[in-house]
């Protein structure tokens, strides 16, 4: 899924990008379960056979294995960033890759969000309670709940140069963090109200 995301942005982004060097190029990945597909089919083999003959299929389900596969097949030398937090994971690696990008760490930062859908999701949701009973209706007072699915989604920014725009222009990015509830946001809405705020005000400097 990432990858293949990431070759329709690179390929749009590549006539505006032009040449840059592969030391100096980052990968930025935002998700909360890459690499738990691997993990679930290694258990479910052994459960049914009681062999472990497979290894490789369990180390694949390392969290890191997604930025250095992208890496390695893309030829990529520069930083690998990967965060895993949950639904907002992708929202923090635009903060980070704009970081890099303003401090000259790196020219291209290749940001990217993907998340499968497993077994641990649709179990977790289910028992949250918070899967839709027929199709979900965001914003609705009738009933709440979601269905989940599974995607990738890839964007390539780089710095502004010769003083005009390329492109779409990443102002600022927000993040907060609530520490209210293992699963559930702060119902005051405080914490996305400070990551809004924070955008914002930066935005504006």
């Amino acid at each position: 899924l990432a990858l293949t995301a990431i070759e329709e942005a690179w390929s749009n982004a590549l006539p505006r990008v032009g040449s840059v060097s592969a030391d100096r190029i980052g990968i930025y990945c935002g998700t909360s379960l890459s690499g738990t597909t691997e993990l679930e089919e290694f258990y479910d083999h052994f459960l049914l056979t009681g062999k472990t003959n497979n290894l490789r299929r369990l180390f694949s389900g390392d969290f890191s294995k997604i930025i250095d596969t992208i890496a390695q097949q893309k030829k990529i030398l520069g930083p690998r960033v990967i965060v895993s937090n949950a639904c907002s994971s992708s929202t923090v690696v635009f903060k980070l890759a704009k970081a890099d990008l303003e401090s000259g760490k790196v020219d291209v930062a290749i940001v990217v969000g993907v998340d499968p859908l497993t077994t641990l999701s649709a179990g977790g949701f289910t028992a949250l309670e918070t899967l839709a009973k027929e199709r979900p209706s965001p914003f609705s007072m009738g009933e709440f709940g979601l269905a989940l699915g599974e995607g990738a989604g890839a964007i390539v920014l780089t710095r502004l140069s010769g003083g005009g725009k390329r492109g779409v222009c990443l102002s600022m990015v927000g993040v907060s963090a609530d520490g209210y509830h293992p699963t559930a946001p702060d119902p005051s809405g405080q914490g996305t109200e400070k990551a809004m705020k924070q955008a914002l005000v930066a935005s504006n400097k």
